[in-house]
């Protein structure tokens, strides 16, 4: 009988203190890496108490109204982190700043009044979603946070009401860029200077204005030039101008073109070459360990013979 009372008393003082949050998120295994749902939860701050080895967090559809640096510091593991339809309005400059495996990053939905510039120098980030911000000037926030030392291979950046698309500058990780749902946009040749690698932009609902008449055809003969396919319809009402590109645009792409074939260099030396070396200096080591073992095998064997035709009395 004591017993089950101090089981009660347990659960009363320590089970209580014990924060609902917790409870209620899911822990489960996603793409074989450890995860935390805590989707639609009604949540209204980060919970502090989830496997801080996670690399996986999925907190969309809550009640978040600000992410702070001492929120997220605990979980330095992540790779994917899903902060859609919040209410979140401010993010710390500094908040995210210790998650240098982070490389997926959700943030659509939320009425963020900025953007926070250490965003785009997150070491491992590929993907950045920050769709659907009416309250913040987005093309703005992110040529504040140039240059993009992050590798981003895919950005979203749709339905924000930019009237300028943002100059991403140097940027050739860039493949996938989604730039939907914006009307009246202004459009430059030098907004697209820099994404040599582009592949796909989705242009779907998107409706852009241009300083000239003939901006919108170069616009268009660039990125078919370059063969990157255009998701959605992007038509111009003239056609038959001249097709002129600045020199600063020109020598911005061949500057990207440069920049990636050094950044192909450096992957190639990561992921071929010193791998090489390190299996060359494996078997080096092995040969030498052989020549020395053979050679301290026959000064063995001499040492013997000579032992046994030493007489034993003088």
């Amino acid at each position: 009988m004591i017993a089950i009372y101090l089981w009660i008393l347990l659960f009363v003082f320590v089970g209580a203190d014990q924060p609902i949050s917790c409870q209620k998120c899911r822990n489960q295994r996603v793409h074989n890496m450890k995860g935390a749902d805590c989707y639609d939860l009604g949540l209204r701050e980060i919970p502090q108490c989830l496997n801080p080895n996670i690399e996986v967090l999925d907190l969309s559809y809550n009640r978040i109204r600000k992410v702070k640096e001492t929120d997220i510091e605990r979980y330095s593991s992540l790779k994917y982190l899903y902060l859609t339809d919040n209410t979140i309005t401010e993010i710390e400059e500094k908040a995210l700043l210790k998650l240098t495996s982070l490389e997926l990053l959700h943030l659509s939905y939320n009425p963020l009044l900025a953007i926070p510039k250490t965003i785009f120098q997150l070491p491992s980030l590929k993907k950045l979603y920050i769709s659907e911000h009416q309250d913040v000037d987005v093309a703005y926030d992110i040529e504040k946070g140039k240059p993009i030392l992050s590798p981003l291979m895919m950005l979203e950046i749709a339905f924000n009401d930019m009237r300028e698309l943002p100059n991403l500058g140097e940027l050739p990780t860039l493949i996938f860029y989604n730039i939907s749902g914006n009307k009246d946009v202004l459009m430059k040749t030098s907004h697209f200077a820099g994404l040599c690698m582009l592949k796909q932009i989705d242009m779907t609902k998107f409706t852009g204005r241009f300083v000239s008449d003939c901006d919108c055809s170069n616009i268009q003969r660039w990125l078919q030039a370059r063969k990157v396919e255009i998701i959605g319809e992007f038509i111009c009402q003239i056609n038959d101008c001249a097709y002129e590109i600045p020199e600063s645009d020109l020598e911005m792409f061949a500057i990207c073109l440069e920049s990636n074939k050094v950044k192909s260099l450096h992957s190639t030396l990561l992921y071929i070459v010193l791998p090489a070396c390190l299996i060359a200096t494996i078997i080096l080591c092995i040969l030498l360990f052989m020549c020395w073992r053979k050679t301290n095998s026959r000064y063995h064997r001499t040492s013997v013979q000579i032992h046994a035709n030493r007489p034993l009395f003088k």
